[in-house]
């Protein structure tokens, strides 16, 4: 019979089980007997096989509960509720409580599902339903349980008591589980790793020779895994002859000395190639007399590597060949101590060393001036330790023989073939470019003098046929009022049409002049598009209806009334080509017309001007330089019409000043018509009131007093009889400075300041009449220049300095009573 120490603990439960049925049979029956009347000696017998059996299951109670209550397995009694859906606790030993946290006063008599209401979602329950239903035991495999309470891993093995009750014995895994999914994550973080790094792993056991080779160690060769013998003998026999020795005694130094195992080698793969092997390696394990057993490494394909590093070593040596051949550069090479790595031919010429004497010495030392080294060296190192690159520029370094050179340096940080860091200098001479550039900025002042020269020169010209022409043009006018034969007054209007064709030259030739100087400028200012071109029709009606053509002018009501640009300017084009189709045009048509035209940026507006005649036309071969300078569209000894060929250049060269654009289109006998496209602002402001010179006031101006500042004698003269025919009062004074202390002595209602005067000229006396009615609070005189200059400017000036209007000479007589009959009209408005 088996020992109580040899049963296991099912057999130990299912032996009691078995005892307590049978104790319960005979005290059942023992009582029915002691109750019956007919009790005899075999009631006797009864009675005293109960006991012995009482006896003994006592005994065996005794047992199982010291087994029981010491087991380190946990063990549950169930017994089977509602069919199976449940169990309830029958009995729970001390190892259940510890491992479950419940006491077995709290398990007896209670569900499963209420004291692990999340058990039925493991493998318990229906492993109990199964064992209940069938008999059968079943051993559950580990499975992670947690609630509220408690949390861990269980291990279960069920089976089911002969009186229908279920043994669940069970042991809380939770540390052996917890170890294994340890392990399983280091291994497959070792696998990863492996990897990710594309290495293959090696384990040499060194008494035996044999080597685990990984599947990653052959694929790197080309090798199916495991293709050849996991021998020592294999790796010898896959490396380079040229390297085998080399790595031979690298792995005995290893070994007997301890030296770091790190090598790279080749090995060849199964096509036959060689493949470059980065190694390293290490003893980790050695037996009792500490002789290595055991060593550990891996292996890395680094090929692609090496090729990189052989094809940089080639591109390096075609670079420094390179370099050596460009003359125009002087290139050093410096390493992080700035001793000089390389010395081209160049630099040889530039600093004057040679390369044997430059290899190997300091940078500071070699070419950089004593005040500069301590900077140098700071830029240098910042660069190479804190990656801060210095920036290119012009030095002046220091050559052999001590002088100063000036350069412009870049510089750039390149890696060698061994990864060291070389900073590369590119260095370009520049003394010749230094002196070209001198040279430059001389001939730029001598060409801005030159400029200056002839802005001057041009000025004074003008001032100097305008004087005389403003006389000749003068005492015409004051011929045609004397009292004049008719043929007499036919002469004089002649001649007069005449100055005036020469006063026009005069201006054609200075704007051309300003324009090609571009110190032509073009203003901003609100202005009325309508004005404009009232005023170019009004100019020209007088001589539409002595030609007999007819002049029509007309403007898309589509068009703002105020426009934001230089209306002079447009009032000067559209005057010079109008006036150029009437040259050409002996009868018909001469029409003006604008459109608008869409826009490409909001707040700007297009306009479309055309000027047409139905004149003789152009011939096609002229068309190329109709608008160039002096070009004139006749034949040249058939001159059907005057002028120099200036008007079209200069309104081409106005066009694109405003940055517009021009075309023409004509037909020979039919005529002809000049487009061009001006881009304006929008111009919400009201158009300023501004004297115009352009038109013709009929005020009477007879009693202004008006002093006239001119010293030119025959100016004087003829300004003076202009104003007295219109009657006025005069009084004539030679200078500024007299006219400056005429306005002191009495009252004048308007001034006549001619701009070029001795003693004071008109601009400066301008200025100080100005100051003076400031600080007196006098009433402000109407004061009009009157000069013989007309270069860019000029009106801006005049006008800045206080002037209120200008007049240009010759002085016309219209224009001079236009401006006298509205300040006449003013005086009488504000009484």
């Amino acid at each position: 019979m088996m020992s109580d120490s040899k049963k296991t603990k099912k057999e130990l439960i299912a032996e009691l089980q078995a005892l307590r049925e049978t104790l319960s049979r005979k005290e059942a029956s023992a009582t029915d007997l002691s109750s019956a009347s007919s009790a005899g000696a075999e009631s006797s017998r009864d009675v005293t096989e109960t006991q012995t059996i009482k006896a003994a299951y006592e005994v065996m109670q005794e047992r199982f509960e010291g087994v029981f209550n010491h087991m380190s397995t946990g063990v549950a009694v169930y017994e089977a509720v509602d069919d199976g859906v449940d169990f309830i606790f029958r009995d729970f030993n001390p190892a259940a409580e510890k491992i479950t946290r419940i006491t077995r006063e709290t398990a007896l008599g209670k569900r499963l599902l209420d004291l692990f209401p999340r058990m039925g979602e493991s493998a318990l329950l229906p492993a109990l339903v199964q064992v209940w239903k069938t008999g059968r035991e079943v051993k559950i495999p580990p499975f992670h349980y947690r609630d509220d309470v408690r949390e861990g891993w269980r291990e279960n093995h069920i089976y089911k008591l002969p009186s229908g009750e279920v043994v669940a014995l069970f042991n809380d895994v939770t540390d052996r589980m917890e170890a294994i999914q340890a392990q399983m994550l280091n291994e497959e973080r070792l696998e990863l790793a492996l990897e990710s790094v594309n290495d293959g792993l090696w384990d040499w056991w060194l008494d035996s020779g044999e080597v685990y080779y990984s599947s990653r160690w052959y694929t790197m060769l080309g090798y199916e895994p495991y293709e050849l013998p996991q021998t020592y003998e294999t790796w010898e026999k896959l490396l380079h002859p040229e390297d085998f020795e080399r790595s031979a005694e690298h792995v005995r130094g290893h070994l007997q000395r301890g030296e770091p195992f790190s090598l790279e080698f080749r090995m060849r793969a199964k096509t036959g190639d060689w493949r470059w092997i980065f190694s390293r390696g290490k003893v980790v394990e050695r037996d009792e007399q500490g002789k290595p057993v055991r060593m550990l490494g891996t292996h890395m394909d680094v090929t692609d590597r090496k090729l990189t590093e052989a094809s940089l070593r080639a591109s390096e040596q075609r670079f420094r060949m390179l370099l050596e051949g460009v003359d125009m550069v002087a290139v050093q090479g410096y390493d992080d101590k700035r001793r000089v790595t390389y010395w081209n031919k160049a630099s040889e010429h530039v600093y004057g060393y040679t390369q044997s004497e430059a290899l190997g010495r300091l940078l500071e030392e070699l070419i950089i001036p004593e005040p500069m080294r301590a900077d140098v060296i700071r830029h240098v190192t910042d660069w190479h330790e804190r990656g801060i690159p210095i920036p290119s520029g012009e030095l002046e370094l220091q050559r052999k023989d001590g002088s100063l050179v000036p350069v412009y340096s870049s510089h750039v940080m390149q890696e060698n073939a061994a990864g060291e860091k070389e900073m590369y200098c590119l260095d370009v001479e520049l003394t010749e470019i230094k002196k070209a550039h001198f040279e430059l900025l001389e001939a730029k002042d001598q060409a801005e003098a030159a400029s200056r020269a002839k802005s001057e020169f041009l000025a004074n010209m003008s001032h100097e046929i305008r004087t005389p022409l403003n006389g000749v043009m003068g005492m015409l006018q004051l011929l045609k009022v004397s009292g004049l034969t008719p043929e007499q007054r036919e002469f004089a209007s002649a001649a007069l049409q005449s100055s005036r064709r020469l006063t026009q030259l005069l201006a054609d030739i200075l704007d051309l002049s300003r324009v090609e100087a571009g110190k032509l400028t073009i203003l901003q200012a609100p202005f009325g598009l309508a004005q404009v071109v009232d005023d170019v029709c009004a100019l020209f009606g007088p001589t539409a209806e002595q030609a007999g053509v007819r002049l029509d002018c007309y403007m898309d009501p589509a068009l703002p009334g105020t426009l934001l640009g230089d209306a002079a300017r447009v009032q000067q084009v559209l005057t010079n080509m109008v006036g150029n189709a009437f040259k050409f045009t002996d009868s018909g048509i001469v029409s003006i017309e604008l459109y608008p035209l869409p826009s490409l940026c909001a707040g700007r507006q297009r306009v479309l001007f055309s000027v047409s005649d139905t004149g003789i036309g152009i011939p096609d071969e002229q068309m190329d330089s109709l608008f160039e300078s002096f070009s004139q569209g006749e034949e040249d000894h058939i001159r059907m019409s005057q002028g120099a060929g200036l008007g079209l250049a200069i309104c081409k060269r106005l066009v694109n000043l405003m940055d517009g654009s021009i075309s023409v289109a004509s037909e020979l006998g039919k005529g002809t018509t000049f487009h061009f496209c001006l881009t304006f602002g929008s111009g919400d402001e009201q158009v300023p009131h501004e004297r115009r010179i352009a038109g013709n006031s009929a005020f009477p101006v007879a009693g202004l007093r008006v002093l006239l500042a001119e010293d030119d004698r025959v100016s004087s003269l003829l300004t003076e009889r202009l104003l007295q025919k219109m009657g006025c009062e005069v009084r004539a004074v030679m200078n500024g400075q007299l006219a400056v202390e005429a306005l002191q002595q009495d009252r004048y209602d308007v001034v006549l300041m001619d701009v070029q005067m001795p003693v004071m000229d008109g601009v400066t006396a301008t200025r100080v009449i100005r100051e003076r009615e400031v600080r007196d609070s006098c009433d402000r005189v109407l004061i009009v220049a009157l000069t013989a200059f007309a270069m860019a400017g000029d009106r801006e000036s005049f006008l800045e300095a206080g002037m209120d209007d200008y007049l240009a000479k010759p002085v016309e007589m219209e224009a001079l009573q236009d401006i006298l009959g509205r300040e006449a009209e003013r005086l009488l408005d504000s009484e």
